[in-house]
């Protein structure tokens, strides 16, 4: 209802460079010049979040802001990021990294007090526990905008009811995680910006991981093995059966 009684409801996603990979698929990046908007960075450097310990990000707080997380975790963690959230987790958006299950998901069914959208909006991403997890994350008061390992990217309007639901939490559920590093910028009006800076990616993926698939035949047990082929002579078909 606030929307209709504004006269708008659409808005534009955020500016990316849309790449072509080599398995066909496209990949997408933040623009190279949001960096103009930054100010007012936080660092926050190797910190181990242990499972069930909430308020693990304290210094970062607001509703305008982009955050760069680099995670390590291992292959069976389950861990959250949680956005708008506020003091009494009354209200909190959810970004869900299932390394168990290869799942990444959107979950906003605490997103609102007030009668919103309330989904759990998932999909299958494969990751590699070997490497680092790269998120960056946008926000933009009821817009929320996230980047995964400068590949994949979704996004989902966000209707807090309360001014201080501004929070930042890391929540691991299952396994390990530690944050090596979280950079996190206010981000300015683009009407104030005064740099030409530009912030290129380098060392982009050039495809999505997928499964593996099993080919031929890896091992076999030592021994003698037992099989028979009928009809012999054969006119259609042939059958072999392998014994033990």
């Amino acid at each position: 209802n606030a929307q209709v009684n504004a006269e708008w409801r659409n808005v534009f996603s955020l500016p990316r460079v849309v790449r072509f990979l080599k398995d066909s698929l496209i990949g997408q990046v933040p623009h190279p010049n949001l960096c103009r908007l930054h100010q007012n960075t936080t660092t926050i450097l190797h910190r181990i979040i242990l499972p069930g310990v909430k308020n693990n990000l304290p210094e970062i707080y607001g509703n305008q802001m982009e955050m760069s997380i680099k995670i390590k975790a291992d292959s069976g963690s389950n861990f959250a990021i949680q956005v708008f959230k506020n003091e009494d987790e009354q209200e909190y958006t959810s970004l869900i990294f299932n390394m168990s299950q290869n799942k990444i998901a959107c979950d906003r069914r605490q997103s609102s007090l007030a009668f919103t959208p309330k989904d759990y909006l998932g999909n299958d991403y494969i990751f590699d526990p070997k490497d680092t997890i790269n998120v960056n994350i946008f926000l933009d008061h009821s817009i929320l905008e996230v980047f995964v390992d400068q590949l994949i990217v979704f996004s989902c309007r966000i209707y807090p009811t309360r001014i201080e639901s501004q929070k930042t939490d890391f929540i691991v559920s299952a396994g390990k995680a530690e944050i090596l590093e979280l950079k996190a910028w206010k981000m300015k009006s683009m009407v104030d910006v005064s740099t030409n800076e530009v912030c290129e990616q380098v060392s982009l993926p050039n495809a999505f991981r997928h499964k593996e698939t099993s080919k031929g035949i890896f091992s076999a047990k030592a021994g003698k093995q037992n099989f028979s082929l009928f009809p012999n002579p054969a006119q259609k078909f042939i059958t072999i059966e392998f014994g033990h």
